[in-house]
């Protein structure tokens, strides 16, 4: 079975995102992920609650 979130482990997700490598990790996914997914403007995509949602921010300013 996968990772269960409860809000502990969600508020230490939250704290560690806010660290230096954290905030690494999250522009890292961030830049990769137009260059993962090719999207063309007006795409959709579906994300399924797989964290914060923080690293669709770039899709989106992509129009997707």
């Amino acid at each position: 079975m996968g990772l269960i979130l409860d809000n502990r482990s969600i508020t230490l997700y939250e704290k560690w995102l806010l660290s230096t490598a954290g905030r690494t990790m999250d522009d890292f996914f961030q830049s990769m992920m137009p260059a993962l997914l090719a999207p063309h403007r007006n795409d959709r995509i579906l994300d399924i609650g797989c964290g914060t949602g923080n690293q669709l921010l770039s899709l989106i300013k992509l129009g997707v």
